[in-house]
């Protein structure tokens, strides 16, 4: 078994992207989510305050891409969106 740091290097004020870098470093060590039947899959993202200013978001994007650059692939209809 390997252990993990759970603690994104992200910062404590972050506005975006620390579930996507927190999967895929347990992914990065050989763990996987298991996924029901696609019929039927919710997903649940709890509501919290973000502020207006999407600055946060788009550094802490360009950040994960620096650390990850092979996620912008996956991301692109988004990054698209705030300009990446």
């Amino acid at each position: 078994m390997t252990s993990f740091d759970k603690r994104s290097e992200l910062s404590k004020e972050i506005s975006g992207e620390e579930d996507i870098d927190f999967t895929y470093r347990i992914y990065q060590q050989g763990h996987r989510l298991l996924m029901p039947n696609i019929d039927g899959f919710l997903g649940v993202h709890l509501k919290h305050g973000v502020g207006s200013d999407s600055e946060d978001f788009v550094k802490n994007a360009q950040y994960l891409l620096s650390k990850y650059p092979e996620l912008k692939e996956e991301r692109e209809l988004l990054y698209e969106l705030i300009g990446l």
